[in-house]
Formats: C-alpha cells, structure tokens, sequence
C-alpha cells in the first residue's frame, strides 16, 4: 500500500496513486505490481480477520522460497528503500508492506 497523509494529527491517511512495487525473487526474477490507484479496497473481505487496506497488488507462481527484494517505483524510478522478506518453505506465506512517506 502506498499512502499519503492527510492529516498526520489525526492519524489520517489515503491511497497514493501512480506507484508500483517492484519485487525480485530469490531465482533473479523481476515482478512489478499493477499501478496503484488512489483510495484503496480490501485485500480480502471487511471483517475476515486476515484483510489489509491495498491499493496494489503483485502476484505471481511458482511459489518460490527464499529472499525477495522489494522496492517502491514511480515512473521506473526507485522512490523507497529497499526492503528482504525471507519466504519459508511450508506453509506457504503473503506479505503485506505499507509504504508511508517520512515528511
């Protein structure tokens, strides 16, 4: 999820838009995610237990193990640190990553 502040005061967010996550698995594989959009939907359904707020998504398969590497784009350029998740072998796992502009 891409966020911008609305008001920082009242813990106020929304969707940014025109974001993509750029992600590479541990085989050197390049994945990017569908463009963000503004506002945002849920990741699964409302009151599920398990559903995150997302306004983009990256899905791919196989399944693969390992380190991924994740980073934030805009316009193909890096806009974010780049973060490691460690993917276990079994059970199978999704990672949710928020992205939250420091000013």
């Amino acid at each position: 999820m891409a966020w911008k502040v609305i008001d920082i005061n009242t813990n106020q967010f929304v969707g940014d838009p025109g974001y993509q996550m750029r992600v590479v698995d541990p085989a050197g594989q390049e994945h990017l995610s569908d463009i963000s959009g503004p506002g945002y939907a849920d990741s699964t359904c409302p009151s599920c237990g398990d559903n995150r707020a997302m306004n983009m998504k990256v899905e791919f398969a196989p399944y693969v193990p390992g380190v991924y590497h994740i980073k934030l784009i805009r316009d193909g350029a890096q806009v974010s640190n780049e973060i490691e998740v460690t993917l276990a072998d079994s059970p199978q796992q999704y990672v949710h990553v928020d992205f939250i502009p420091s000013k």
